[in-house]
């Protein structure tokens, strides 16, 4: 009889988080911008002190869980022209605790504004955003400016998600997010 494999479960409270401190853990295949992502957001100012981890996808391997730090906001980074890393989110998100779709994940959609090289159609990654309920960013990782603002805003989202904005929860923001909805033009 074969081996029964355990799936490994990443839950948001594994570990006791240090005060003052954030940990972001962004998702995605190499070559997308992960990185430069990441400097990104390092490059902003923050009231706490900052840690960010990469993976390519989940589970995280369960022979580092007990030296790595509680991860409280995850970010998945999706390549509209790339199918792999669209069903490696699928696959990932399989693995999460159900608390982090309580507002402490979100997916940034990478390459949408040019859909003559989709692989993928959006209304697949809006569907599966929202069986989550995880919020969907479209942002490109080429211009600073652009840069700049999603760091912003996944820098905000995190600031929520580990306590460090006052009366603000992440089941707040959850109770408030809207449903992706796209109406097909006649």
């Amino acid at each position: 009889m074969g081996e029964v494999r355990k799936t490994h479960v990443l839950s948001p409270h594994n570990i006791i988080s240090s005060p003052n401190t954030a940990t972001l853990l962004l998702v995605g295949a190499e070559g997308m911008g992960k990185h430069k992502f990441a400097s990104s957001i390092i490059s902003q100012k923050t009231s706490f002190s900052l840690q960010i981890r990469t993976a390519r996808r989940l589970p995280l391997p369960v022979d580092t869980e007990d030296t790595r730090p509680n991860i409280d906001y995850i970010v998945f980074i999706l390549d509209l022209t790339n199918r792999a890393s669209i069903s490696s989110m699928e696959a990932s998100l399989k693995t999460l605790d159900c608390e982090y779709f309580l507002g402490r994940c979100c997916c940034i959609v990478h390459n949408a504004n040019n859909t003559s090289l989709h692989g993928a159609d959006i209304k697949n990654i809006t569907g599966l955003c929202d069986a989550y309920h995880m919020p969907m960013l479209c942002a490109g990782f080429d211009e600073d400016k652009e840069l700049k603002s999603i760091s912003q805003k996944v820098l905000s989202l995190l600031q929520v998600a580990c306590g460090a904005r006052k009366w603000i929860s992440p089941m707040i923001i959850e109770a408030t997010r809207q449903s992706f909805t796209f109406q097909e033009t006649l």
